[in-house]
C-alpha cells in the first residue's frame, strides 16, 4: 500500500509551498476562499485560534497543533468563534506582507497568535481515484494518541525548525509538510471515506495495482491480471471495479497516460515510441486516449511544455 501511494503521489507531482507566517493580535479574523486542488496547512507557532472549515465545523488550535484541509474548502481563522472576519486579500492589500509575515491587529493587543500557513498542490489535469472522497479535515496535535511515532517525530521536527529559523528553512518546512500529508494517507487519518485507500487494504487488489504500476508496458488483459493475483477473471473484475470505482483496464489506461506525460515532457522520442513504452497498441490509439483523458493532443501537450 505504501509503495502504491508513493507511486501515485510521485505522478501527481505533489509539492508544497509556504504562504507566510502570521502575527495576529486582538479580535482578529480572516476568511480564505475555496480553491480546488490545494491541500492547505496551518501550524500554530504561538498562541491559539479557531479555524472554521466550510460545512465541516470549527476547531480550536493551540501551540504545536497542525490542521490540514485536503480539498481546498473555504475557511476562516479567528481569535474567537464570534470574531468578525475579513477577506484574506483585503487584509493583504491593506497591510501587505512584510518579511513574509502577515500582520493583523484588531482592538486590544492582549494576545498574539503566530501561524505558519502553507499548501500542497498537485497536477490539476490528473483525476486519480485516490483523490476522491477524502475527509475534509485532518487535525493533528503532538499529544494526539492516534498519531504514529513517525508523524509525531515529523511534527516535533517541524516545530524545532520553525523555532531555529536557520538558513534553508523554507525548503525543509516544505518537505516536512509533504511528509506529514503523505503520512496521513498511510495512517488513514484523512482517508476514512476514500474508496481507493480502502481498496488497497485488500491484498489481491493492492497487488494488482502494484502490478499495473510496475509493469504497465505489458499487453495486459483482465484475465492475465487476475491470473497474476490468483483470482478468477469474473471475480477479479467485479471486486476491482467495486473497490476502486473503475474497471481494471480503465485504471491501467489511466496509469499509462499519466506515465506518458513524463515522456512527452522530458524526452524527444516519437509518439510511436511513447505508445510502445506505455503499452498502447499504436500511436493512433495512444493519441485518441490521451486527448480523451486530458482534452489535448499529445503533440500539443508536448509543445505547451517546451
Amino acid at each position: 500500500m505504501q509503495d502504491a501511494v508513493s507511486d501515485i503521489f510521485s505522478e501527481l507531482r505533489l509539492n508544497s509551498h509556504l504562504y507566510f507566517t502570521t502575527r495576529f493580535q486582538g479580535d482578529f479574523g480572516i476568511v480564505i476562499p475555496n480553491e480546488k486542488r490545494l491541500v492547505r496547512f496551518h501550524y500554530v507557532k504561538e498562541g491559539n485560534c479557531y479555524i472554521e472549515v466550510a460545512n465541516e465545523g470549527e476547531y480550536r488550535l493551540s501551540q504545536g497543533d497542525l490542521i490540514i484541509i485536503p480539498n481546498g474548502l473555504a475557511q476562516s481563522i479567528k481569535a474567537h468563534p464570534s470574531s468578525p472576519c475579513r477577506p484574506l486579500m483585503e487584509v493583504i492589500e491593506e497591510n501587505g506582507i512584510v518579511e513574509n509575515c502577515l500582520q493583523l491587529s484588531v482592538g486590544a493587543e492582549d494576545n498574539t497568535t503566530r501561524l505558519l500557513c502553507g499548501y500542497c498542490q498537485y497536477d490539476e489535469d490528473i483525476d486519480h481515484p485516490i483523490l476522491s472522497n477524502l475527509n475534509s479535515v485532518l487535525f493533528a496535535t503532538q499529544n494526539q494518541p492516534t498519531l504514529t511515532s513517525e508523524t509525531k517525530a515529523a511534527l516535533t521536527l517541524l516545530s524545532t525548525e520553525i523555532a531555529a529559523g536557520k538558513a534553508g528553512i523554507t525548503g525543509i518546512l516544505s518537505r516536512l509538510l509533504e511528509i506529514i500529508f503523505i503520512q496521513s494517507f498511510r495512517e488513514n487519518q484523512c482517508t476514512e471515506n476514500s474508496q481507493f485507500l480502502n481498496a488497497l487494504k485488500d491484498g489481491k487488489i493492492e497487488k494488482s495495482i502494484s502490478i499495473i504500476h510496475e509493469k504497465y508496458q505489458r499487453n495486459w488483459t483482465i484475465s492475465s491480471i487476475a491470473t497474476e493475483v490468483g483470482m478468477s477473471r469474473a471475480r477479479f473484475a467485479d471486486k476491482f471495479s467495486k473497490l476502486v470505482g473503475i474497471t481494471p483496464i480503465a485504471y491501467l489506461n489511466k496509469w499509462r497516460l499519466m506515465k506518458s506525460r513524463r515522456l512527452l515532457e522530458n524526452t524527444p522520442i516519437s509518439l510511436e515510441q511513447i505508445s510502445e513504452r506505455c503499452g498502447f497498441s499504436n500511436a493512433s490509439t495512444f493519441s485518441r486516449r490521451f486527448k480523451g483523458e486530458f482534452d489535448i493532443t499529445p503533440s500539443a501537450y508536448r509543445k505547451n511544455k517546451r
